[in-house]
């Protein structure tokens, strides 16, 4: 018996060294973007999308934006605005457990990163997976004028951005801007 459960071993080994090894950046459900490279995320922090709720109607959206994001059909970028504590982050990271096995990947991405997108697409670009690229918190302050750097590059410059690369903000202000601005 021990020399056929060596056997066995010896032949699923010998399987798993014939097939090529996939690297944590071909396996990683989420990434950061840190210093112009797509670090993987070893343990994201996944969400059961069920598990909001009285939100059930933005849901219903957010899950068609996605599926048809998916699927390569169009789809819109994201803005999820709310009080505190109303699920907007946990909604975000819900979309990574549903839409997961269906090539859906999430990047995060600092605000103050933001105007680095290019080098991003780049890398997206490349790459067969569909693409949340999440901003978590957004909103600008009176005196900061980085909004309009921002809203040049997603208003589109000479590169257009990737078919699979869609932007998910999240903000506790419905307008990013103070109205005053």
């Amino acid at each position: 018996r021990i020399e056929r459960v060596l056997e066995q071993l010896e032949a699923a080994l010998s399987r798993a060294a014939a097939e090529p090894a996939r690297d944590a950046a071909e396996q990683a459900l989420a990434f950061r973007w840190r210093g112009g490279a797509l670090q993987p995320i070893s343990h994201p922090d996944l969400y059961p999308l069920d598990a909001l709720l009285g939100v059930e109607r933005s849901l219903s959206k957010l899950r068609t934006n996605i599926a048809a994001f998916t699927r390569g059909e169009p789809a819109l970028d994201m803005l999820l605005y709310g009080e505190r504590g109303t699920g907007k982050s946990s909604a975000v990271r819900g979309l990574l457990t549903e839409f997961s096995a269906a090539g859906f990947r999430l990047v995060e991405v600092r605000r103050e990163d933001l105007l680095e997108l290019p080098s991003l697409w780049v890398l997206l670009r490349a790459r067969p997976e569909r693409f949340g690229v999440v901003c978590d918190d957004l909103s600008f302050e009176e005196g900061d004028a980085s909004w309009k750097l921002l809203k040049a590059e997603l208003d589109g410059g000479l590169e257009s951005r990737p078919a699979n690369a869609l932007i998910i903000a999240t903000s506790n202000r419905r307008h990013l801007l103070t109205e005053r601005l």
